[in-house]
């Protein structure tokens, strides 16, 4: 029994939301793995909803999840977080849109297309959290979910839709996806604040867990 507790002790379950959040955690995490090699991960993905509450449960010990300046709706309201990279919100749209020849889109010359916002389950959290962070700019008919980031990208490519992307991961997606130009939002009164940020509960006194977020701190100072 005392083998089995100390096993778990030294397994973090870490919980991520997408491909973008997934590299972020890499980075992020490779001081720690080379310093703490008895260390060992389990990783989920979901979307940010339900990485919070999983935190909450302690299903999950830490998650990389986006903040787009809008509450996750917590259950627990204990929950901490840190900012791990921070940017802005920026339009995806195809090279073969007209538009896409602007220095920056304002939300009405987009009006008529579909943005398209990914999560890994049948949720609508994100369009959600697009509604109120861009009141009265965007039509709740015209957000669509996709299954995969791939599909999104590749929608938005062929200029079948128009998505938000963050800019700390526009090297990437430029390399990745170079049908799509990527352009500021023009409308001066939205936000279009953006971060990654770590979440985890200050109640879990697993050792791995602070240690991580030490290490964390040191890297991010």
């Amino acid at each position: 029994m005392q083998l089995e507790k100390s096993k778990r002790n030294r397994t973090l379950k870490i919980g991520y939301s997408s491909t973008n959040q997934g590299m972020i955690l890499q980075n992020l995490f490779l001081p720690f793995v080379k310093d703490h090699p008895q260390v060992r991960f389990a990783f989920k993905e979901e979307n940010g909803q339900r990485l919070a509450t999983h935190i909450s449960d302690g299903t999950l010990d830490l998650a990389v999840t986006p903040n787009y300046g809008k509450t996750l709706f917590l259950e627990n309201s204990n929950l901490h977080s840190k900012s791990i990279a921070s940017g802005k919100l920026v339009f995806g749209i195809s090279k073969s849109n007209p538009l896409s020849r602007q220095t920056a889109i304002k939300f009405n010359q987009i009006s008529n297309m579909e943005i398209l916002y990914y999560s890994p389950v049948e949720s609508s959290y994100l369009k959600t959290i697009f509604l109120e962070k861009f009141p009265n700019k965007i039509d709740s008919e015209k957000i669509r979910r996709v299954n995969t980031l791939e599909q999104r990208d590749m929608l938005v490519a062929f200029n079948f839709g128009i998505g938000f992307y963050p800019s700390p991961f526009m090297k990437r997606e430029q390399i990745v996806n170079p049908m799509i130009q990527y352009l500021p939002i023009e409308d001066m009164d939205v936000d279009t604040t953006y971060s990654s940020d770590i979440l985890y509960n200050p109640s879990n006194h697993k050792a791995a867990v602070k240690q991580l977020l030490t290490t964390i701190a040191v890297k991010k100072h």
